[in-house]
């Protein structure tokens, strides 16, 4: 039997270990971006209930001090907008006012939406802003 002098190209067992490891590294990059995908869920979810927050304190902004007072509503799917409509979660928006609060004449206003996200855990935002008699 001749020999070959002339060894060029890989063996089976050389290109059956680059594939185990290529493998591995593959599944590591695809855990990863499962958790980039649940992480910018959970993104968009923040930013939109403080956006809903945001948005009560300018209405009070825009209502007489006098009638400034606590409440509550409930935005969803059916009744938002924008990235409310699309994600599918209802949010819970409740605002209390604290009369005379931190100093007399004004009133401190706290708004805290509230939200089960996609992943079944309670969530829940807080915005607080002070209002002055005008």
């Amino acid at each position: 039997m001749k020999k070959i002098k002339n060894k060029k190209g890989f063996t089976l067992l050389e290109i059956l270990v680059a594939l185990t490891i290529l493998s591995v590294g593959l599944l590591g990059l695809a855990s990863l971006q499962i958790v980039a995908v649940r992480s910018n869920s959970f993104s968009l979810q923040l930013s939109t209930a403080t956006i809903l927050a945001q948005q009560k304190l300018e209405e009070f902004k825009q209502t007489p001090y006098a009638n400034i007072a606590s409440g509550s509503d409930t935005i969803s799917s059916q009744t938002g907008t924008g990235a409310v409509a699309t994600l599918g979660i209802t949010f819970n928006r409740q605002w209390t006012v604290s009369d005379n609060t931190p100093v007399a004449d004004s009133k401190q206003v706290d708004v805290t939406v509230s939200w089960t996200g996609i992943d079944g855990k309670s969530h829940s935002v807080t915005l607080s802003s002070i209002y002055a008699k005008r």
